[in-house]
């Protein structure tokens, strides 16, 4: 029993060394991935003015990762194409609005892309899409050889929300 006690005794101090260094380790790893979290998302988007809030900001209501989004519709052009291509992608068969090229990653006006999490809020490395305000509240109105005109605060008469959310359960639930 003795030379046992001998031998734990000699592998004593170099044990707790060991186990102080992997606590200080784990302690900087900690402080960074804290540090790292912080400049993932910067309190909530500043938008230059209050019509982009309106169009582009967020509500909370996150569902998906932006690759993910992106990608959807073209993987189960069965769910978000159901009068087929002719009848234009997913943004003209269900009613959203577009929005101007390279703004909003492309995507229709009433899509907002954040770095919070869905549920939690919590910030993340990753883009995460939601639903803005204007996603019910901007409306075009079309004209024969002119432009459309987009009126925000009016209800979006054409967009099909519940069928686009049908759409999307569908997709998921896909096997």
């Amino acid at each position: 029993m003795r030379k046992l006690r001998e031998r734990l005794s000699r592998w004593k101090r170099p044990a707790q060394i060991a186990l102080v260094a992997l606590s200080a380790v784990v302690l900087v790893a900690v402080v960074f991935f804290l540090y790292k979290e912080s400049t993932w998302a910067k309190s909530r988007p500043k938008f230059a003015t209050k019509q982009e809030a309106f169009l582009y900001g967020p509500t909370g209501t996150e569902i998906m990762p932006l690759s993910v989004f992106q990608v959807l519709p073209e993987m189960f052009p069965e769910h978000f194409q159901p009068d087929g291509p002719a009848a234009g992608d997913w943004i003209d068969q269900f009613g959203f609005n577009r929005g101007k090229p390279g703004v909003n990653e492309g995507l229709p006006i009433g899509f907002s892309v954040t770095h919070f999490r869905p549920k939690s809020g919590a910030p993340s490395p990753v883009p995460f899409v939601g639903f803005s305000c204007s996603m019910c509240h901007v409306s075009q109105i079309r004209r024969p050889g002119k432009e459309p005109v987009f009126v925000e605060g009016m209800g979006n008469y054409s967009v099909d929300f519940i069928a686009w959310v049908d759409a999307f359960r569908s997709a998921l639930l896909d096997e």
